[in-house]
């Protein structure tokens, strides 16, 4: 079934454009910098449940609670290409995560062998978003492009 068929997935989108696309223009650096430090600690729990992550966070002595905002970074493993290879497919997405759902992407493998990756279609959109805005800050628009 085409998503863009299903009013839900189609509101969802549109709710996270109208919400999200000018949000950093209408907040203090401040506001943007408790959302950005929430956000990565959602993205490092997240990252936790799936196992090519999970497994470098346990073998270098690092846990979610560990990390408190993008300012922890540093304390993360570096994630290379050969471990996304090594634990391709089921290694690099949580358990619960569909793969039917989802989209399968890949680097074009022009140092060796390609790197996969999948991506559901509202990460996708939310991409489109970020581009958006950067055409927004620098005076461009989609009639541009």
């Amino acid at each position: 079934m085409n998503p863009f068929n299903n009013p839900l997935f189609l509101l969802r989108v549109a709710k996270s454009y109208l919400s999200d696309v000018n949000r950093v223009w209408r907040v203090t650096l401040e506001d943007l910098r408790r959302y950005q430090d929430k956000a990565f600690r959602f993205m490092v729990r997240y990252a936790y449940t799936v196992p090519v992550y999970h497994d470098l966070y346990k073998k270098h002595g690092v846990h979610p609670n560990d990390i408190k905002g993008a300012k922890d970074s540093v304390k993360l493993p570096f994630v290379t290409k050969d471990d996304l290879r090594s634990y391709y497919p089921d290694g690099i997405i949580p358990g619960s995560y569909n793969k039917k759902h989802g989209y399968l992407l890949s680097t074009s493998g022009s140092t060796g062998k390609p790197v996969f990756i999948y991506c559901d279609l509202f990460s996708a959109i939310k991409d489109l978003e970020g581009f958006v805005r950067a055409l927004k800050a620098y005076g461009g628009g989609l009639e541009k492009i």
